[in-house]
């Protein structure tokens, strides 16, 4: 199995349909991917429409848990995942179209990284920012992942870069509880000890902003 979707499931009950269509929509061989979603111990009823995906989709597993957060969701994902290469995906994100044919035709376990842009979408004023390359990597193909960063290279969030999963093993990275900018943390992390990043230069996630106030959007002492 090529790849691995992680989805942390809570509190997405108005999201998570478009999220799980933008994957099955796809058309891709289901033997070629898997999609684990974890619930959160979520309060609403977004379990009852990932259960629906999974009655239809054999592909699809189910991780029930008490509530603990975000990392901890995806921690759990991680240790359950099977395929070559993980990818984070967000419940209240979606795929660009084709984005995991995109992506699967580009995995090489020479890679302990891939890179995808991302097109963030304000959902309050409908407008959306497409991430670039600076000029500096929008020349490279594959990169060590110092140099990645030591060039300006963007490290998050974590829906942006998809994993070896023998690699993240290999280090024991793992995303930290109860902080905030988890995946900003890993990001640096585990960019530093990779070897080699394959840069793709198509945009492959549409990544929601919901709205302001957000830890995204805000500046705390905290952040």
């Amino acid at each position: 199995m090529k790849l691995s979707i992680i989805i942390p499931i809570y509190k997405v009950e108005k999201y998570i349909n478009e999220c799980l269509k933008s994957i099955y929509l796809q058309n891709i061989d289901e033997s070629l991917y898997e999609v684990i979603t974890v619930n959160d111990g979520t309060p609403d009823n977004s379990m009852t429409i990932v259960e629906q995906y999974a009655r239809r989709h054999k592909n699809l597993i189910i991780i029930n848990q008490t509530n603990k957060g975000l990392s901890e969701a995806r921690n759990a994902g991680t240790k359950q995942a099977k395929g070559d290469y993980i990818w984070f995906v967000d419940s209240d994100d979606w795929l660009q179209e084709k984005s995991i044919s995109t992506l699967l035709s580009h995995i090489n376990d020479n890679y302990d990284a891939i890179k995808i842009l991302i097109r963030s979408v304000k959902e309050k004023e409908n407008t959306f920012i497409d991430e670039k390359y600076n000029k500096y990597l929008a020349n490279k193909n594959c990169i060590s992942g110092k140099e990645y960063l030591f060039e300006g290279g963007v490290y998050a969030p974590a829906q942006g870069i998809i994993y070896k999963r023998k690699f993240l093993q290999k280090y024991q990275l793992y995303f930290i509880p109860n902080i905030y900018h988890e995946d900003a943390e890993l990001g640096m992390r585990a960019l530093y000890y990779a070897k080699q990043i394959f840069l793709i230069k198509d945009i492959c996630y549409y990544y929601r902003i919901r709205q302001e106030g957000s830890i995204m959007s805000s500046l705390k002492l905290k952040n």
